[in-house]
């Protein structure tokens, strides 16, 4: 069998993602043990994806609800000085909490791209959506379309369009991801890409 390197992501702007997933599928060990779906390449080690991974820590989390309080309750008994330092740290004074935000507005304003989709990478997770994607990648997939607007041609700045909207179960993963124009994109909103283009 073919062997896949799983580093070099130039596949996925060339159209063959599909025979990749196909030898995936058919090797049988990069599957999840429970959901029986393909695992991202961060979880190839692991006999189970990352989300069946999650919804099983939390079930556990949820039957030992008691044992764990009791567990946090030795701990904090047994180490009060080191949870002193902990909580002393948590709080920020005003002039710290000021200092963080003006840093963070001034790389925001130096690196609006990456702020960008770091956005857009917490508004899928707030929406339950798998996946997440890199400036890298991004810039990529804005290259492969050359700078253009999916929906009518136009170069400029590119937002990000996702073909599948989140709000209809579609991914964050950048396979779902195309570069489209302010305007298209915010016409386009919740619409899919048939409904858009038969407006």
């Amino acid at each position: 069998m073919a062997s896949i390197d799983f580093t070099d992501k130039s596949w996925k702007n060339k159209g063959i993602g599909k025979d990749i997933l196909d030898i995936i599928k058919e090797s049988g060990s990069n599957i999840c043990h429970k959901c029986q779906k393909v695992k991202r390449q961060v979880d190839m080690g692991r006999s189970y994806c990352r989300q069946c991974t999650s919804a099983a820590n939390k079930e556990w989390r949820e039957k030992n609800r008691d044992h764990n309080k009791k567990r946090l309750a030795k701990w904090e008994s047994e180490n009060k000085e080191s949870r002193k330092i902990r909580q002393r740290k948590s709080e920020l004074t005003e002039s710290q909490r000021e200092r963080k935000n003006r840093k963070m507005r001034e790389w925001r304003k130096n690196n609006p791209e990456k702020a960008a989709r770091h956005c857009n990478n917490k508004r899928a997770k707030r929406r339950s959506a798998e996946g997440k994607f890199t400036n890298d990648e991004w810039k990529a997939v804005v290259d492969h379309f050359s700078g253009r607007c999916v929906y009518c041609g136009e170069k400029g700045k590119m937002t990000v369009e996702h073909v599948v909207p989140l709000s209809r179960g579609g991914t964050n993963y950048i396979e779902n991801i195309v570069p489209a124009c302010l305007g298209c994109n915010a016409s386009k909103g919740k619409k899919t890409v048939e409904e858009f283009l038969s407006r």
